[in-house]
């Protein structure tokens, strides 16, 4: 927080566990989350002072999806969460074998400029992307969506790994040791 205030930061993307310890700073008028769950009761607190707004974004796939929680005004209240929409140009579908737009729920496919073109694994490629039958590439993020409107919540993983202290671990192989 010294360092933000002294070299007078007006813009900071934060991971959410970093922007929980942080003070308040006066000179911070932008935030942007990612990497984890963004706690309503953080979100909260932090929109109430600077534009904050949390991305939903993987190596893979940077700048798709956004919440912007200092606009949702249902969040003032405690209500509920902002929910997360899609940037111009990212299409989304829930599930692989769902037309765009049909699912309510499902696995997060991405297509469009801001996903990554592929791996150097072909393996992996052959895995984690799609080619539906008009020829377009899509990304299986293995995160999970519900779709309310013209937005879209997080839902859960497709898969049962999780992340802890920035590392993907399986709890399958938890489980199994």
């Amino acid at each position: 927080a010294h360092c933000i205030a002294s070299t007078e930061v007006t813009c900071a993307g934060l991971v959410p566990s970093v922007l929980e310890t942080l003070e308040d700073s006066h000179t911070l008028k932008v935030v942007f989350t990612w990497g984890e769950a963004l706690r309503a009761r953080t979100a909260l607190s932090w929109a109430r002072r600077v534009h904050l707004i949390d991305l939903l974004i993987a190596s893979e796939y940077w700048l798709c999806l956004y919440a912007d929680w200092t606009k949702f005004e249902q969040c003032r209240n405690g209500l509920a969460r902002p929910n997360f929409q899609a940037v111009s140009d990212v299409q989304i579908r829930l599930g692989e074998n769902e037309a765009q737009g049909m699912a309510n729920i499902g696995e997060m496919l991405l297509s469009g400029p801001f996903v990554c073109p592929g791996y150097t694994n072909q393996q992996l490629n052959d895995e984690c992307f799609i080619i539906d039958g008009q020829g377009s590439r899509w990304y299986r993020t293995r995160d999970c969506l519900e779709r309310h409107g013209s937005g879209y919540t997080f839902a859960g993983r497709a898969d049962d790994m999780v992340k802890v202290a920035g590392e993907w671990v399986d709890t399958r192989r938890v489980v199994e040791s």
